[in-house]
């Protein structure tokens, strides 16, 4: 494309030239050298848009050894489930999974990127599903920022990007490539830290549910959602804003989560069944 308009480009400068040099008049001079200078500016804008995302596509085949290195750990961290070795044990393989997930999409970006599993829990105490569904921070890439509450569970309701995929189980992920410049945007990690601080320590951000869908109005979760079993939210951030793609991005992460759900179900099977 990015060729074809710059054949289209010079095939007008010299049509342009051809009239030129048939009738020099001085206003028509004026007009060529015009009409060169904001057609080159043109091509060169189009050729660069061409060259970048010709240079992200790239991006997606370098990053192809880092994704296959994440299903190798959580295909491993599967294999510790059965072999029923403890949480930690389990968490550790997971860390590496969620490291390479971070390290493919940090390369197809261009920026640095963090990923994070959060799992869903329930708090049987209420019958409003707003307040008995919860999340909490299950497992992060190892360079994620640990933080002393992440064993403390969060309210659905205190983030915008959960409560979001919770109303709509139609859609397919929470995006933002400006967290700041979303309307009504809430973050329970923001708020509880206060404004300015290191908390908003990043602006894009996807998120992926951990799930089944199930046809039917059958309920899961408790009872408290229809239609799909949500286990967690595979979650994907980034300091820099307009970093993601969504057209290939949201498949790439999706295409993680099937995976996860798989291995974080048996592991929650697993654990129930040793919990007494």
């Amino acid at each position: 494309m990015g060729s074809l308009n710059l054949l289209g480009s010079v095939c007008s400068i010299v049509a342009l030239g051809s009239v030129y040099l048939a009738s020099p008049d001085e206003i028509l001079a004026r007009t060529f050298a015009l009409s060169i200078g904001l057609l080159l500016m043109v091509s060169w804008v189009l050729l660069g848009v061409h060259f970048v995302r010709d240079h992200r596509r790239l991006r997606y085949g370098e990053a192809l050894e880092d994704l296959h290195q994440a299903f190798h750990s959580l295909r491993d961290a599967w294999f510790r489930v059965d072999l029923e070795d403890s949480e930690d044990s389990i968490q550790h393989f997971v860390r590496d999974s969620l490291q390479s997930l971070a390290t493919a999409f940090s390369i197809v970006t261009g920026v640095h990127c963090r990923v994070c599993v959060k799992e869903l829990v329930l708090d049987r105490g209420t019958s409003d599903p707003m307040r008995a569904l919860q999340t909490r921070t299950w497992c992060r890439s190892a360079d994620g920022d640990a933080r002393d509450d992440d064993s403390r569970p969060e309210w659905i309701t205190e983030n915008t990007d959960f409560i979001q995929l919770v109303r709509e189980p139609g859609r397919r992920c929470f995006f933002s490539n400006n967290l700041l410049g979303e309307p009504g945007y809430r973050n329970s990690h923001w708020e509880s830290g206060g404004a300015g601080n290191d908390e908003r320590n990043y602006l894009s951000a996807i998120v992926w549910p951990i799930r089944k869908k199930h046809p039917g109005p059958r309920k899961h979760n408790g009872g408290f959602l229809a239609s799909q079993d949500v286990i967690g939210y595979l979650c994907l951030d980034s300091r820099a804003v307009g970093v993601f793609d969504f057209d290939r991005d949201v498949p790439m992460g999706a295409a993680y989560a099937d995976a996860f759900y798989i291995f974080f179900k048996d592991f929650k099977e697993h654990e129930s069944q040793r919990t007494p």
